[in-house]
Formats: structure tokens, C-alpha cells, sequence
């Protein structure tokens, strides 16, 4: 086996990503792929890092316009292999020596690894076999570098065995390869995303084991029932009875097994299209809603796993269970009337769980509304304490407590009604066999009994289980607008902006607006009229205005993050109208207004690298923290114990207001763009400070865009 024959060359890279996705069974759009940018010597080792860089934003456009998603990793040589086993379908640009390897990963089973060659045909190799090769590629290179080894009088094979061990000890915590996952979109369609997770064997596993223990029920009431009608005890009627329980065991394991792998499958996939949702929604969305609205749609959205894992297999044995009694009523002499009987009582059960959806859903209104205002009074503590007299603190709060505490009571009260319909239904059934107790039909009497016991406990299962079915649908109401948002699709042409240094010597505008108007209400004054700006490659511009007049509105505009009512931008001699976010991101990245920018719950890392790609390679994390020492954050980095993987934000480490601005300014500059537009970020810096991130911007940026107040 050889790396040269099966790596693609990076030329036929539209062909490979064609050939991934038609082998691996995903829907493809056939929209123009954008052009492949210039990869002349790309593959040279040296080039590596550039190259990834280029060809993820390649290949994000590429998959977009091909209707699917991409995701990217950087795994270790300590984790490739399991990368490997996991990964596929995925494009893999494999760190040789000297040179890059493109390997199409098709998938893997178990330790064998499906490759798509350059001849379009699969080839089937180990997971250690390549995993040797690429070892054995670097023990050669650093066979030359060993020559102490020989010095010291070892053997041959020691040498070779200290050699691997020094190597593999070298490059484990180092990246052995980029590669781009691909997976259908989340606004793909729930069921088409679902067929991709293959549910097909869970599912079928589900069905089985559900039928598996209906069977066994049946044969176990029918063994120990016929000893207890005939007044007579059967030794190996017992003897059977007790290896039919015991069967039930390996089924209630693989119904469990089964029930897990569809849970895990099923939130993965509801979670990328919540993700994807949340993203997708606006920042008018966004604002107009409460922290409370947030932590609902978090605590909302979890009840979909809780479904799947405790509800969907009860469901299905009951229905299971229901329809076989109901045969065995009808299958019986004389007491067809309680197939009628259990239909009414499934109707009554129906119009019941109708009655408990409507209680429950005041009752989660009325939850929703306490648990957003006490978040926004706690969020608004101090404001309320120095503002607000003490007499008006708690207006209102008895009122919504009370209506809570009677729309509780009275939900519980239906709750526990509902709960007294299978022990009613076993009343008026055993009520209904009066006519088979009369007879003498033994048998008639057996089947009538086991269809009692079935029912009763089947209405049981269906009752519990009903529960969070409700829950799960309150939840799609409340989640209706991530959901929604996630189906949203950019219908503009895919284009991809390379890096290109033409741009910024350019003598066209590298933005331009004409005659722009915008609007927030369409009946409202416009607060931008026939707006015209053109912005020219390496100029370095101040906009000054008073709180108002429209500077962070016109730079939402040239950041596409508003569209105008009327008027024309370009960007790069493209419009808006015509260029997806993506690349407009390529072109101009803003560092918002300090209200408007964040600090996330995760690692410092995360916060300076989240514009720019996650997870990070190496020489990320190495111009992440060398821009954090120009700007003045290295002592702050010396002051964590664990530097850029130190945990910031809400509950992490705590950043002073000057420290949350370089943060800002540095995540800006890490993204590269050729625009880089600073609003307001240098008002909580001290003069010594403003001075040295003032001279580090303009030392990094290409075209800079401050604004400022007078």
C-alpha cells in the first residue's frame, strides 16, 4: 500500500468532493461550484498551514452550493486513528514529510477504513496500516538525524524500536491531518436527516424487542393460567413459565440498546438543527426576547432526548399490547362487546390526555412568564435597588404566583383523574366476563383473562408514557422559531473570495455604497437617505457622529448584517444582493459596539478564535497569543493558570471592561478580513493602553474603519 496512490491531487479536488458525496449516499443540489482557487505548489509541506485555510473556505462554499454542510477538525497523530474509524464521509489532508496526501474517507467498519482512490474505485486497508504509513514516512526523514543511536553500540532492531518511540512521543500532541466532515444541511428536511443517521436498525431492533415481549408475555400468562383454571399444578408448566420470564431478559437489554443508539442518534440531530436555528435567527429576534425566553428554549429542548429515551419504547408496547388484547377479546365467545368496550376506553383516554395538553400548556405559560421575570429581576438587581422605591419591588408577584399555584392544582387534579382509567376499565372488564364466568369454556375464560391483565397494564404503560409526549409537544411550540429559522436557506449564488492580495492594491473601492436608505419601520423617517461612501484599499478612516446619527446602522450595513430599503453595495465588485455571508465575512469583519459584543462561557481561545475557525490548528493558538502580547494581554494570560485554554465568561475567569475591549479587538484581527471596522472599541482604554492597541491595529489591519464620538 502506498500514500501516492491513494492521494487525490489537490487539482481534482471538485471531483473528489463530487465522487464523496455521491458514494455516500448524500443528496446533492447541483448549483456552479465556485471556482478552485490557485493551488499551484499547495502541495509543498511548507504551504500547509495557507493551504487550509484556503481550501476550507473552498470547500464550505463548494458543499453549500451542493446542497450539504461541512465540518472541521485538525486531529492529532495521537487521535487519527480513532478519527479514522469514526470520521467518514470526510476530506483528509493528510501532513506527509515533504508533501500533502488528499485521502477521501469514505467510512469505516470496525478497523477497516473505505477509501474512494483517484480511479474512483474503494480500496479497503486497516486503520493501522496507514496509520504505519505516515509513522514510517517520518521515521525515514528522521532516520538521518539518529546516527547517535549507532554511536551507543545498539542493535539494528533496538535502534529501529528507540527511534519509533522517540517519534511517536514527538508527534503525538501534533496535528496529523485537516479534514472537512461532510453531512447534510440543517435545513434539510427532519425525516431526509434522520434517513442519514441511519435509524433503520435501531428502529427495526425497537419493534422486534417490543413484539419479542408481547409474545412472551402472552406465552407466560397462558402457561401459568391454564395451570390455575384447571386446579391443577404442572411441574413443567412451571418449569416453562420460568424460562419465558428469563427470555424476557435479553430483550428488555436489546430494547434498552436500541432505545439508546436512537436517543443518541435522534438529539444529535435535533441539536444541529437547534444550533443552526439559533444562529439563523436575527438580532431583532434575539433582543426582543428575555434571558428567561432563552434559558426556556434551553430547558425545552432537552425534553425531546427525555422523550425518546423513557417514552418512545413504553409507547410502543402498549399499542403493541392494546391490539392484542383487543384480538383476543374478538377472538373469544361472548365477549366481543370489550372490543368495543376498550375502544371507548382509548376514545375516553384520548379526549382526557386533550383536556390535560390545554391545563398544561396554561400551566407552562404561566411557568415561562415567573421564570422570565425573575431572571430579568435578577439580571436588573442593582438598577432595581438604586431606581426603583422598595413599595414596588414585588408588585404583581402575588398575583402571578397565585394564578401559578391554581393552575398547578388544577392540572394535578386532572393528572390523578387520568391516572384512574385503567383501574376503572379493569372494574367494568372483569364486569363484562360475567357471561364467560357462567359457561364452562375454559378456554374461553384464559383468553378472556390474559386479554384483561394485557389491557390493564397496557393502558398503564400508554397513560405514563403520555406525559411526555405532551411535554415534547409543548416543546415544538416554544422551539417553533429555531426550527423554523433552521430551514431558512441563503438563495444567493455561491461565490468564494480567496485571500487575494490584488484586492488591496487594487485602485477600485474595496466597498462601495450608492445612494443607500434604510429604515427600521417602513412608515418611520429614514435614518440613512441617499447615503454614498466608497471605501479604497489601505485607507485608514474615523467616523465621527453624535449617539443617533447612524454610525453603527451604516456599519451593520457595509458587515451585511442589514440590508438597506434601497441603494446598491458592492463589496469586492460584488452586491449584496449577489454575495452569501460567508464571503462577505471574507471581506469585512466587525468588532460591534461593547453592549453588543460577548464574551462566551468557554476557553480564551474560543473567544479570540470563534471568527475564525474551531477547532484551531497550532499556528492559530501561536497568533492568537502573540497578538495577545501586542495588545498588552500578556500579563493577563501569565496571571491564568492555564493560559489560552483558561476557562472565561460567565463563570470563568473575570475580565475587567478594558480587557473585554482588547479581546474584541484582537478576535476582529484574527479573522484576517481585508476590512476591518472597530466601533467604538478603544472608549474603555486608558491613554498608555489606546496608544499601543491603536498602533497594533493599524500595524495588522489591511483597511481600517474606527468610529468614534467627537
Amino acid at each position: 500500500m502506498d500514500l501516492e496512490r491513494l492521494a487525490w491531487p489537490l487539482d481534482a479536488l471538485p471531483t473528489a468532493l463530487e465522487a464523496l458525496a455521491v458514494e455516500s449516499g448524500l443528496p446533492l443540489r447541483r448549483d456552479p461550484l465556485p471556482q478552485l482557487p490557485d493551488l499551484k505548489n499547495a502541495q509543498e509541506r511548507q504551504d500547509a498551514a495557507q493551504l487550509d485555510d484556503l481550501l476550507e473556505g473552498w470547500l464550505r462554499s463548494a458543499t453549500r452550493a451542493r446542497g450539504l454542510d461541512v465540518e472541521g477538525t485538525a486531529p492529532s497523530f495521537e487521535d487519527f486513528p480513532a478519527f479514522l474509524r469514526k470520521g467518514g464521509p470526510a476530506m483528509v489532508l493528510l501532513f506527509g514529510v515533504e508533501r500533502l496526501y488528499l485521502l477521501v474517507l469514505l467510512g469505516a467498519e470496525k478497523e477497516v477504513v473505505r477509501l474512494l482512490t483517484p480511479q474512483q474505485k474503494e480500496e479497503r486497508c486497516r486503520v493501522s496500516e496507514i496509520h504505519e504509513l505516515l509513522l514510517s514516512e517520518w521515521l525515514r526523514a528522521t532516520q538521518q538525524k539518529g546516527k547517535f543511536l549507532e554511536a551507543i553500540g545498539l542493535t539494528y532492531k533496538a535502534q529501529e524500536s528507540l527511534r519509533r518511540m522517540f517519534l511517536e512521543e514527538l508527534l503525538a500532541p501534533q496535528e496529523a491531518a485537516f479534514a472537512w466532515m461532510l453531512h447534510p444541511p440543517a435545513s434539510s428536511p427532519l425525516p431526509q436527516q434522520l434517513r442519514m443517521q441511519r435509524l433503520g436498525s435501531p428502529l427495526t431492533l425497537l419493534f422486534l424487542s417490543a413484539v419479542g415481549s408481547t409474545v412472551l408475555s402472552l406465552l407466560a400468562w397462558f402457561t401459568v393460567g391454564s395451570n390455575a383454571l384447571t386446579g391443577r399444578v404442572d411441574s413443567g408448566r412451571l418449569v416453562a413459565w420460568s424460562l419465558v420470564l428469563l427470555m424476557t431478559a435479553p430483550l428488555a437489554g436489546l430494547a434498552t440498546h436500541a432505545q439508546g443508539q436512537l436517543a443518541l442518534r435522534t438529539s444529535l440531530t435535533l441539536r444541529r438543527i437547534m444550533l443552526r436555528g439559533c444562529i439563523q435567527l436575527s438580532a431583532d429576534e434575539v433582543k426582543s426576547k428575555g434571558l428567561g425566553h432563552q434559558l426556556a428554549l434551553v430547558n425545552e429542548s432537552s425534553l425531546v432526548e427525555q422523550f425518546a429515551i423513557s417514552s418512545a419504547f413504553g409507547l410502543l408496547i402498549a399499542t403493541i399490547n392494546l391490539s392484542s388484547s383487543g384480538y383476543l377479546f374478538w377472538a373469544s365467545v361472548g365477549t366481543r362487546h370489550l372490543t368495543l368496550l376498550l375502544l371507548g376506553w382509548c376514545v375516553m383516554a384520548a379526549i382526557g390526555a386533550s383536556l390535560l395538553y390545554r391545563e398544561r400548556l396554561r400551566w407552562t405559560e404561566l411557568r415561562l412568564g415567573l421564570t422570565n421575570d425573575l431572571i430579568a429581576k435578577m439580571s436588573g438587581y442593582r438598577t432595581r435597588r438604586v431606581q426603583q422605591p422598595p413599595a414596588l419591588w414585588h408588585e404583581g408577584e402575588d398575583e402571578q404566583i397565585a394564578d401559578y399555584w391554581q393552575a398547578s392544582r388544577q392540572m394535578d387534579g386532572t393528572s390523578v383523574r387520568f391516572q384512574l382509567l385503567p383501574r376503572l376499565w379493569l372494574v367494568f372488564g372483569v364486569m363484562g366476563t360475567f357471561p364467560v364466568l357462567l359457561s364452562s369454556e375454559s378456554s374461553s375464560l384464559l383468553l378472556v383473562m390474559v386479554g384483561l391483565l394485557l389491557s390493564y397494564q397496557a393502558l398503564q404503560t400508554l397513560l405514563s408514557s403520555l406525559q411526555p409526549v405532551i411535554n415534547l409537544i409543548l416543546a415544538t411550540r416554544l422551539l417553533r422559531g429555531p426550527v423554523l429559522a433552521a430551514q431558512k436557506t441563503d438563495d444567493r449564488p455561491i461565490t468564494f473570495l480567496a485571500p487575494s492580495p490584488q484586492r488591496q492594491q487594487s485602485s477600485t473601492p474595496i466597498i462601495e455604497l450608492i445612494d443607500v436608505i434604510f429604515r427600521y419601520r417602513p412608515q418611520g423617517a429614514p435614518l440613512l437617505q441617499n447615503c454614498s461612501l466608497s471605501i479604497y484599499p489601505g485607507e485608514r478612516i474615523l467616523l465621527e457622529g453624535s449617539s443617533g446619527s447612524g454610525k453603527s446602522t451604516l456599519i451593520s450595513i457595509l458587515g451585511g448584517l442589514r440590508t438597506p430599503e434601497s441603494g446598491l453595495v458592492l463589496v469586492a465588485d460584488s452586491d449584496h444582493h449577489s454575495l452569501n455571508s460567508e464571503a462577505w465575512r471574507r471581506v469585512v469583519a466587525i468588532a460591534p459596539q461593547f453592549h453588543e459584543n460577548h464574551i462566551y462561557a468557554n476557553t480564551m481561545a474560543f473567544n479570540l478564535l470563534m471568527g475564525r475557525r474551531w477547532p484551531p490548528s497550532a499556528q492559530d493558538i501561536e497568533e492568537a497569543e502573540a497578538l495577545c502580547e501586542e495588545l498588552g494581554l500578556g500579563p493577563l494570560l501569565q496571571r491564568m493558570p492555564n493560559g489560552l485554554t483558561q476557562n472565561v465568561g460567565e463563570n470563568g475567569w473575570q475580565l475587567s471592561h478594558g480587557e473585554k475591549s482588547r479581546v474584541f479587538i484582537a478576535r476582529a484581527l484574527l479573522q484576517r478580513a481585508d476590512v476591518l471596522v472597530l466601533d467604538e472599541s478603544f472608549g474603555a482604554l486608558d491613554p498608555e493602553t489606546l496608544e499601543l492597541c491603536m498602533a497594533t491595529v493599524l500595524r495588522h489591519s489591511k483597511t481600517l474603519i474606527v468610529i468614534a464620538h467627537p
